[in-house]
């Protein structure tokens, strides 16, 4: 039953890149031809922002003691090692990969499940994200046209289907496979989804707030903060530099 439900799964997963290959879909710059559809649902993101997440997130971040965030930030962190894990793989990123994996063996088995960062202070420090919106784009999949999800946020074409796949590589799908009965389930599941959206976005309140005085138009400031940040992520940090890449190529054509 179990290995029946997770083939089932692949399959969709398999059908949905079919398709999503068979679109063309636009280069990486940041294109936005649905940008009436996306400022609807970012209107609608921030009004939820605005009067639920933002001040839940504040008053968590202003009553729990630092050590016990730094903890939940830590034990939530480390849960994101399958689909890193795997991300690396399919990239051949190996010892990456692997990093990946002795950080996440010593962090739970010395860390008391995660709670506490150890793998750092024996030398295995954290390589950059890995998702499966990142590993489409090592393969040049096009990112696609800017999409605002609803609750969710930026994303594009190409991450917001690697959001899909990055779902049943996270601990909330591997919950159903678990012999308890559906309500032990539902609460962890909501448990874990619910202090996993708080604590991610106490982790922004001071980076949205500088965000927002310091834009006209925050929309538009998200939206190029996005794909900056995804920019670096693939390129581990070095996104190519296109100005000096240009101004490389027209002294080369000078010289010759």
């Amino acid at each position: 039953m179990i290995m029946s439900d997770i083939i089932r799964r692949f399959g969709f997963i398999c059908c949905m890149l079919s398709l999503l290959l068979a679109f063309d879909l636009q280069a990486e710059e940041a294109s936005d031809p649905f940008e009436g559809f996306n400022r609807s649902v970012y209107e609608f993101n921030d009004v939820v922002d605005r009067n639920l997440l933002e001040p839940v997130a504040r008053r968590y971040s202003d009553n729990m003691p630092p050590p016990f965030k730094k903890g939940i930030s830590n034990f939530l962190d480390n849960l994101l090692f399958p689909r890193r894990f795997v991300s690396s793989l399919v990239q051949f990123k190996i010892g990456q990969a692997f990093t990946f994996l002795g950080r996440f063996v010593v962090n739970t088995a010395t860390g008391f499940g995660g709670l506490l960062e150890v793998a750092d202070s024996v030398g295995l420090k954290a390589p950059d994200d890995e998702d499966f919106g990142l590993m489409l784009a090592y393969y040049d999949l096009p990112a696609g046209p800017y999409l605002v999800l609803p609750f969710l946020g930026p994303s594009n074409f190409r991450d917001a289907f690697g959001r899909a796949v990055d779902f049943f590589l996270s601990p909330t799908y591997w919950l159903d496979f678990a012999e308890w009965d559906m309500s032990t389930t539902d609460r962890l599941v909501y448990g874990y989804n619910t202090i996993n959206v708080i604590s991610g976005r106490a982790s922004l309140l001071e980076a949205v707030e500088a965000g927002k005085e310091a834009s006209l138009d925050f929309y538009s400031f998200s939206k190029s903060s996005y794909y900056q940040h995804r920019d670096g992520l693939l390129y581990d940090g070095f996104p190519p530099d296109d100005d000096f890449d240009s101004e490389f190529e027209d002294e080369f054509d000078d010289e010759n």
